[in-house]
């Protein structure tokens, strides 16, 4: 009998839903089929994985990755001009919309002037126009003539990789993989029960940020590539996971502590900018039990928050262009 992967129900009113096991808004294709119920769905959504996604925009703009609609989403900035501070968007193919900003002055004489710095003809037009409405007399200031390079900066905040809705992400993404790639009866089995409420409820330890010199080097996984590394041992009766996010976030996940049942391993990966599975190399880590035993050893560090934003940094730089932006003044173009 047929049943939502999360909460177990198998006759939900609004029906099911299918699961990507690697979200789709992070170029993700591969779907377990109606696998959580739609209430289920939409509680994940809202506890934890909108607010992983929305902080991994960043990387999916520099990457270039798109959604299931094929879209590469837009990104906020900050930038300096004249030492003021602007905002403004950076849209996926390096277009920069910066937003008009305006400062209220008083002058000697006591009286209150606005002083805008505009970025488009249709932003002018439109003061003018406004002003005329109110009465307001509008001055002109002859731009400098020369263009302005800028750096916009935008900023993905480290803590958020080691945060509970990152680790429920990586969980929810271990046990989809295991019901897409291994069956729903079988990851609907009393052994992932923990981590079941775990990805629900949030309650417990079941996945741990890690960083692993040597596992980082022999995976040889770039910035585009998602991985899943799922281990069962008969003899510790354990099962656990490897969830690679863009090459370089990494989280084990412990799936079961009351496993019964064979010795075996498999593997998903993933190039989201491809969309297309790839192969696996885990070089001297031989298979899926060693790379996970490699892990739980003593180079291991986990909750190492800036190892891996370091090592995160080198993998995505290698792949990321630098983007040069210069603005111009209206019309120059």
């Amino acid at each position: 009998m047929h049943r939502c992967l999360l909460c177990g129900d198998t006759n939900p009113a609004e029906g099911f839903s299918d699961e990507h096991v690697f979200q789709a808004s992070i170029g993700g294709e591969l779907v377990a089929p109606g696998a959580t119920c739609r209430v289920c769905n939409r509680a994940c959504s809202a506890a934890f994985e909108a607010k992983f996604l929305n902080s991994v925009k960043v990387l999916t703009n520099i990457l270039g990755i798109a959604n299931r609609k094929g879209d590469v989403p837009n990104i906020d900035v900050t930038m300096r001009i004249e030492g003021r501070p602007f905002k403004g968007v950076l849209r996926s193919d390096g277009e920069l919309v910066i937003q008009n900003r305006f400062e209220q002055l008083q002058g000697e004489d006591g009286k209150f002037v606005k002083r805008w710095w505009l970025f488009n003809d249709v932003s002018f037009e439109q003061l003018q126009k406004n002003a005329a409405k109110r009465g307001e007399k509008l001055v002109t200031e002859e731009p400098a003539g020369r263009d302005i390079e800028l750096e916009p900066e935008s900023f993905m905040p480290l803590d958020f990789i080691n945060s509970l809705e990152a680790k429920r992400t990586a969980a929810k993404v271990a046990l989809t993989c295991v019901a897409s790639k291994l069956g729903q009866s079988y990851a609907c089995s009393p052994a992932f029960n923990t981590v079941r409420h775990y990805i629900r409820k949030g309650e417990g330890e079941c996945a741990r940020l890690f960083f692993n010199p040597d596992f980082a080097a022999q995976a040889q996984a770039g910035p585009f590539q998602h991985l899943v590394i799922v281990s069962f041992d008969a003899q510790q009766h354990t099962a656990y996971a490897i969830v690679m996010f863009f090459g370089t976030m990494t989280y084990l996940v412990q799936l079961s502590s009351t496993y019964e049942g064979i010795d075996f391993g498999a593997h998903y990966a993933f190039d989201a900018r491809k969309r297309e599975e790839v192969a696996v190399f885990v070089g001297h880590l031989e298979n899926e039990r060693l790379a996970v035993e490699d892990i739980l050893g003593g180079k291991t560090r986990f909750g190492d928050v800036l190892a891996v934003a370091e090592w995160g940094a080198t993998v995505i730089r290698s792949a990321a262009s630098p983007r040069r932006i210069v603005a111009t003044r209206p019309g120059s173009r």
